[in-house]
């Protein structure tokens, strides 16, 4: 489990770095969009964004829900998402979702999972926000896919729908049970 200093080491990275991420990720994102699309997966209405960074997925998936909601550690970030239309972005923490239970129809997390310090409690409060039958999607970084994906096939609160490839990561589609 990382510390609190490598938590905020990460959060003022993300801060430095928020002008140019999308510059620097925009088509690496695009296609893990599209390798989602492909295999026939879609939002539900209400849709959440774990670590949504700028909103660059966000913002593209919002055009297919009634309310996209992307959630993120660094200000920055969610003030560079805010140029963004048809997304609500609030500043916030995985490990403790402002939001009850069954609030979304959709939770996804691209390639941010392996930042999160308790990796349990994320999928855990990913899983609470969402209602029963709901999809939770993750993609999570090649190199550590393996040990990741294990943590999330052992909640018992999912069940996996489909395992694949978005763009250079490892995707996993799941269903809450």
């Amino acid at each position: 489990m990382r510390t609190i200093p490598n938590r905020k080491a990460l959060h003022w990275k993300y801060q430095a770095d928020a002008r140019s991420y999308d510059k620097l990720y925009g088509e690496e994102q695009k296609a893990k969009l599209s390798d989602l699309y492909d295999c026939g997966w879609r939002p539900g209405a209400k849709l959440l964004d774990l670590g949504c960074g700028t909103g660059l997925i966000t913002s593209r998936l919002a055009s297919r829900c009634d309310l996209a909601v992307g959630l993120d550690v660094s200000e920055r970030m969610i003030r560079q998402g805010r140029r963004r239309n048809r997304v609500e972005f609030i500043l916030g923490d995985v490990l403790r979702l402002p939001f009850r239970p069954d609030s979304f129809d959709t939770a996804v997390c691209f390639t941010s999972f392996h930042h999160f310090p308790q990796k349990n409690l994320t999928v855990y409060e990913g899983t609470r926000v969402v209602k029963t039958g709901s999809y939770v999607v993750f993609t999570l970084l090649r190199e550590q896919a393996g040990r990741d994906s294990r943590i999330l096939k052992r909640n018992k609160s999912l069940r996996l729908e489909l395992e694949g490839k978005a763009g250079r990561d490892a995707l996993f589609i799941f269903r809450r049970i």
